[in-house]
């Protein structure tokens, strides 16, 4: 069977900004007991464009899966109508080794992980429904840009 994949347009309709502030609460525990497995980033360097790559991988234990996300940053992109970062996250077994699921993010998920992060050990402290009241975190423009689009 094929991996399921979703785009940008699919993942916001796939979540809230309550189910992604509760994922990141309850990863953060995880990791914060030893419960997962996250081995170092892998860098790579693009001085011809001005960019870079960073893969990340983990995996929270006793969980079916496991995943790997690429960002890549292009600072000279603007330059030529496209954007800075994109990215993908990619799930997959970890019994079968079957991809299940890229999420073609275009970055989006790190935002919200990161916007989601600036609220460790809390539960999330912020009625989605009410934009005046994004969450407090270190990069609260980005919190109110990518979590607005997401409410339903």
């Amino acid at each position: 069977m094929p991996p399921l994949v979703l785009d940008p347009t699919a993942i916001k309709r796939a979540t809230t900004p309550e189910l992604v502030l509760t994922t990141v609460h309850y990863a953060l525990i995880a990791h914060a007991h030893g419960r997962t497995t996250v081995p170092p980033p892998l860098h790579l360097q693009f001085p011809d464009a001005d960019g870079d790559c960073h893969v990340k991988a983990g995996w929270a234990t006793d969980t079916p899966d496991f995943t790997v996300k690429i960002a890549i940053d292009l600072y000279r992109n603007p330059a030529a109508g496209l954007p800075t970062d994109h990215g993908l996250v990619c799930v997959v077994s970890a019994r079968t080794g079957q991809i299940r699921a890229i999420l073609d993010d275009q970055g989006l998920l790190t935002a919200w992980r990161t916007a989601a992060a600036g609220r460790p050990g809390s539960r999330p402290p912020w009625q989605p429904t009410s934009p005046a009241s994004a969450p407090t975190c270190p990069t609260r423009t980005n919190c109110r840009r990518h979590f607005s689009p997401v409410r339903h």
